[in-house]
C-alpha cells in the first residue's frame, strides 16, 4: 500500500511539537524559496537537520540566510518520523525535516497554493516521503488513487491536471508516499481554517557513503590572469586520482564561477570534455560553462561547497585572504586541502609603490562605518526597495545630499549621476570586473583632484564628516555594487584630511553617552526586530525612546557588552554574543567588552576587568522575557534608564468547550478565558460595516481579567474599539503607533520648512533624530506581537495586509489565539467522488 493515511497519528504529540517548530524558526527564520533562477515559491518555508531545502536547485548544507548549519531535528519530530520512516525503509534515516507554513490567505480557487511537482531532489529516491500536518486543507495527487492506495505508472511519469485525487488531512494526520508512488506528482491545495503547518522528512542520501559521488571542489585566487603549469598540473592529479578511486564514474567537481583560477579552471575542464562540473553561482555573469547552482552570498556559498566535498584543491600565494579562510574552513571540517602554491603577483594590502598615495582599500572602508561623532551613516539601497523619493529627472540627489543617485537613469528616468559605472557587465565582463573597473577609474578621478565625480564625493564626503547619514540609490543591491566604492571614496577623503572633521572623542569621555546591552542567554540569532531596536537606538531614531547627554540628543554612543571571548563571527549563543556579532558586522568601533574580548576584535573595542554595572550606564537597552532572574535584576539596577523590549512568550487560553458560533456571548467566553495578567493583543481592519467589530470587541475587552494589560496599534477600527474600552474599563494599555513617514517640506536651501513638525515627535525631537519609517506598520505589527502574550483579530474578510502581516507573524510565534470575522467560514466543499470513503488510507502502524 505504497500511499498511506494514518488520522490523527501525531495529534497527541502536537504542543511539543509546535514549540519545538518555534525553536526551529528562531535559528532559522522562514524565507520563500527560489523557483528557477528568477521565481519565489509564496509559501514560507525553513529547515532542521543535516540537510535543508534551499531551492528548486536542491539541498544545502548551510543555511544562507544565517550563515550556519541548519538546526538539529528535535527529539518529538525525529522520533516520530524516523519510527514511520524504519517501518517502511529499515535502512531509513531522517536527515532532513522540511517545514511549510500556509496561510489561508494563499488560497486561490484558479490553482493549488504550492503546485504539482515530483521530489526528486534526493539522491535515495527509495526512502519514503513521511509528511506530517498540523491545521487542516487538502492534499492533492496527481492521478487516481487505487483502492490498493497506487497509482498507474503512467500517472507517475506523467501529470493529467484533469485527473486527480483531493485528500483532505487535519491535525497530527500522517501521510507516508513510497515504492513507486513516492515519486508521484503531488501539490499543496487550500488551507481550511487560518493555517497549516506541514512537515515532510525526508532520507537524502543514499544508504552506503559508497553510493554517492565523489565530490571535489577546486577554488583559487581572483587575481589569476592565466591558468599557471602548475595549477594545471594539480588540476590533472586530481582527474588521474579520481581514476583510482571505486566512484570514479560518479564523481563531480565543484566550481564557483568568481574570475580568476575558478573561471580558468572551469574553461580548463570543458576543454578535457569533463561532464560533471557544477557551477556555485557569485555574479550575474551569463557565460555559464557548466549547469550551476545558487546559494547565496560569495561566503555562504564557498561554505556550502566545501561542505559537500571529500577533496578540496586550493590554488593560493599563501597570502590571499580569500583563500586562507576557505583553507581554514575546509580543516575545521575534518578534512585537509590540497594546496598548490603559485608566485606571488601582488599583495592583498592595497599599498601602492614606493612614492604612491594610498589608494582607497577594495574590500572594506579606511574607517569603521560609525566612529563615534564624525561620520555619519552611508548605506546602499536598490531603487526598487526604498523608492524615488527626492529623485527625477532633473534631481539625481535629494537637496540636502540625503539620498544620492548612483545609476545611469534606468526605466524611473532619473537623471543620470556622474557617479555611475560606466562599466557594462556581459558576456565577456563579470560584475566582479565592471566593479573593479570602476574602483580603478575612480581612483584616477579622484588623484585629478576635479571634474563632476570629484566634486560629488566631496560633498558626500563634507556630510558624513559633520555626522549626517546618506544614502546611496542603486538598482543592484543586495547584490555586490559600486556604491561600495563610494562610500569607501567617501571615507577615504575624511580620513586623508581633504574635507572638515571633528575627531573622535575617546570612549571614557564625559561627552560620549554610554549605552548597555544585555538579553536572554538562550537566543540564537538576533531577530530583524532586535537588529532594528539597536540600529536606531545607535542613530538615535527609536520609535519611542530618545536618547539624551546633558540634555542634549546624541546617538552612536559607546556599547557596553558582556563577553566570554571566543570567534566573534561564529554562532554564538545568546543576546549578549549576538549583540558583538552584529556590532562586529555593521564594524561599529565604539564598544567596551565586560570580560573577555573575542578572537580578532575591531579596533576600537576595549577589554575591561570592570563589572557590567547598568548604574554606571546612561542609558541599559535589555531584550527581556520576565522570566529570566538575571536579565530582571539588571533592569531593577538600571531603574529608569532602562529601555526594555520584551519577548513575552505566548500564553493562550481558550473557552472550553469553544463556543458555537452564533453564541451571543461568544467573545464574552473567549475573553473571560484569557488567563489573569495576559498581555493582550488586539488588532484587526480599519473599516466596518455596521457595528458588528464595535459590539463584537467591546464584549471580548469588558470580559478580560482585570489585571490584563491591552496592547494595540492605535489605528482606527478594530484598535480604536479596543482602546476606548479598555480605557473605560480603567485598563492598562500599551499602544504602539505606525510611525509612518510624513512628507518634510524642505526650502530651496534644503532646510525644513517652518512649521512642519511630523505627528509622533515627542515636543523637543528635532527632524535630525526622525523616528519615523516607511515600513513602520510591519514593523509595528511585529512589536505588538513581541510585547504580548496571545493575539486576537477581528476581521472584516478584505484580507488587509496590515491585519494578514499580524495573523501570520503571531501563527509563527504561537500566539495567535482566534481571528473573528462576522461571517462564518465555509470550507470549500471536497468532491466526495474524487477520494470517496478510501479506507486503504488508513493503516494501523501497531
Amino acid at each position: 500500500m505504497p500511499i498511506h493515511i494514518v488520522r490523527g497519528y501525531a495529534e497527541a504529540q502536537k504542543n511539543a511539537v509546535m514549540e519545538e517548530i518555534e525553536s526551529i524558526v528562531q535559528k532559522a527564520p522562514p524565507f520563500n524559496p527560489r523557483a528557477g533562477k528568477f521565481g519565489r515559491i509564496k509559501v514560507k518555508m525553513t529547515n532542521c537537520g543535516k540537510y535543508g531545502w534551499l531551492s528548486t536547485e536542491g539541498y544545502t548544507k548551510i543555511n544562507p540566510i544565517t550563515g550556519r548549519r541548519w538546526p538539529k531535528i528535535p527529539p518529538t519530530i525525529a522520533q516520530i518520523m524516523l519510527k514511520v520512516g524504519q517501518q517502511f525503509y529499515p535502512e531509513f534515516r531522517l536527515e532532513t525535516v522540511l517545514i511549510n507554513l500556509y496561510e489561508n490567505s494563499m488560497n486561490n480557487p484558479e490553482k493549488p497554493i504550492l503546485g504539482f511537482h515530483q521530489d526528486t531532489s534526493e539522491r535515495n529516491k527509495k526512502a519514503p516521503i513521511i509528511s506530517l500536518t498540523f491545521g487542516q486543507g487538502t492534499f492533492l495527487v496527481g492521478g487516481k488513487v487505487d483502492a490498493a492506495g497506487k497509482l498507474t505508472a503512467a500517472e507517475i511519469k506523467k501529470l493529467d491536471r484533469t485527473l486527480t485525487t483531493n485528500i483532505v488531512l487535519g491535525d497530527g494526520d500522517l501521510l507516508v508516499m513510497h515504492g513507486d508512488e513516492r515519486l508521484c506528482f503531488h501539490a499543496a491545495g487550500e488551507v481550511i481554517g487560518d493555517r497549516r503547518i506541514n512537515l515532510t522528512g525526508r532520507m537524502v542520501d543514499p544508504i552506503s557513503a559508497a553510493d554517492k559521488p565523489l565530490i571535489f571542489s577546486m577554488i583559487g585566487m581572483e587575481r589569476n590572469q592565466t591558468l599557471l603549469p602548475a595549477e594545471q598540473a594539480e588540476i590533472e592529479k586530481v582527474m588521474a586520482f579520481r581514476q583510482t578511486t571505486d566512484r570514479k564514474n560518479a564523481s563531480e567537481i565543484l566550481l564557483t564561477d568568481r574570475p580568476g583560477f575558478d573561471t580558468l579552471a572551469a574553461t580548463y575542464l570543458k576543454s578535457r570534455k569533463y561532464p560533471s562540473v557544477f557551477l556555485y553561482e557569485t555574479s550575474e555573469n551569463t557565460k555559464k560553462l557548466y549547469p550551476t547552482r545558487y546559494i547565496g552570498n560569495e561566503e555562504n556559498t564557498v561554505n556550502e561547497m566545501l561542505e559537500e566535498s571529500n577533496y578540496f584543491l586550493a590554488s593560493t600565494n599563501g597570502e590571499d585572504k580569500f583563500m586562507q579562510r576557505a583553507i581554514e574552513y575546509f580543516r575545521a571540517t575534518g578534512k585537509e586541502p590540497w594546496i598548490v602554491t603559485i608566485p606571488d603577483i601582488d599583495n592583498d594590502s592595497g599599498e601602492g609603490g614606493e612614492g604612491e598615495t594610498t589608494e582607497p582599500p577594495i574590500d572594506q572602508p579606511p574607517e569603521p562605518q560609525r566612529p563615534a561623532k564624525s561620520v555619519g551613516l552611508c548605506i546602499v539601497t536598490n531603487i526598487s526597495d526604498s523608492g524615488s523619493r527626492g529623485l527625477s529627472s532633473t534631481a539625481w540627489h535629494t537637496s540636502d545630499l540625503t539620498r544620492v543617485y548612483i545609476g545611469r537613469g534606468g526605466s524611473q528616468g532619473i537623471m543620470r549621476s556622474p557617479l555611475h559605472n560606466p562599466f557594462i557587465i556581459d558576456g565577456e565582463n563579470s560584475r566582479e570586473k565592471v566593479i573593479d573597473s570602476f574602483r580603478r577609474e575612480s581612483w584616477r578621478q579622484l588623484q585629478i583632484g576635479s571634474g563632476g565625480f570629484y566634486d560629488a564625493i566631496e560633498r558626500i564626503a563634507t556630510r558624513l564628516a559633520s555626522g549626517k547619514s546618506v544614502e546611496l540609490v542603486c538598482h543592484c543591491k543586495p547584490l555586490a555594487c559600486h556604491g561600495s566604492t563610494i562610500r569607501n571614496a567617501a571615507l577615504w577623503m575624511i580620513k586623508e584630511g581633504k574635507v572638515d572633521s571633528t575627531p573622535d572623542e575617546p570612549t571614557d569621555s564625559d561627552d560620549r553617552l554610554h549605552l548597555g546591552m544585555i538579553g536572554l542567554n538562550w537566543i540564537e540569532g538576533l531577530a530583524p526586530r532586535s537588529e532594528l531596536e539597536i540600529e536606531s537606538l545607535i542613530d538615535n531614531k527609536h520609535r519611542e525612546w530618545y536618547l539624551k547627554l546633558n540634555g542634549k540628543p546624541a546617538k552612536n554612543p559607546v556599547i557596553h557588552v558582556r563577553g566570554t571571548g571566543g570567534v566573534i563571527a561564529g554562532p554564538q549563543v545568546g543576546f549578549d554574543g549576538q549583540v558583538q556579532r552584529y556590532l562586529y558586522r555593521e564594524r561599529y568601533k565604539d564598544v567596551i567588552v565586560h570580560g573577555k574580548l573575542p578572537d580578532e576584535a575591531p579596533d576600537g573595542w576595549v577589554e575591561t576587568d570592570l563589572p557590567f554595572d547598568p548604574t554606571k550606564f546612561n542609558y541599559l537597552f535589555a531584550q527581556w522575557d520576565e522570566v529570566d532572574p538575571d536579565v530582571g535584576a539588571l533592569i531593577a539596577a538600571a531603574d529608569s534608564k532602562a529601555l526594555v523590549a520584551y519577548y513575552r512568550l505566548p500564553n493562550v487560553g481558550l473557552p472550553n468547550p469553544i463556543p458555537e458560533f452564533d453564541d451571543p456571548q461568544r467573545y464574552a467566553k473567549y475573553g473571560a478565558a484569557v488567563p489573569p495578567g495576559t498581555y493582550v493583543a488586539v488588532v484587526g481592519s480599519r473599516e466596518f460595516k455596521g457595528n458588528w467589530a464595535k459590539n463584537a470587541i467591546e464584549q471580548f475587552v469588558n470580559a478580560l481579567p482585570a489585571s490584563c494589560t491591552l496592547v494595540s496599534g492605535g489605528a482606527k477600527g478594530a484598535d480604536t474599539f479596543a482602546e476606548t474600552t479598555a480605557d473605560a474599563r480603567g485598563m492598562k494599555t500599551l499602544i504602539h503607533n505606525a510611525r509612518w513617514v510624513q512628507k518634510k517640506t524642505r526650502l530651496p536651501d534644503g532646510t525644513i520648512a517652518p512649521g512642519f513638525k511630523p505627528k509622533y515627535f515627542p515636543a523637543d525631537r528635532t527632524v535630525e533624530f526622525s523616528n519615523e519609517r516607511a515600513n513602520a506598520g510591519p514593523e509595528r505589527n511585529k512589536v505588538i506581537v513581541y510585547e504580548s502574550h496571545s493575539l486576537y483579530a477581528f476581521s472584516n474578510g478584505d484580507n488587509s495586509p496590515g491585519t494578514q502581516d499580524a495573523i501570520s507573524f503571531s501563527s509563527l510565534k504561537d500566539k495567535l489565539a482566534q481571528v473573528f470575522e462576522k461571517e462564518a467560514k465555509k470550507p470549500s466543499p471536497i468532491d466526495e467522488s474524487e477520494y470517496g470513503s478510501l479506507d486503504i488510507f488508513y493503516y494501523d502502524f501497531e
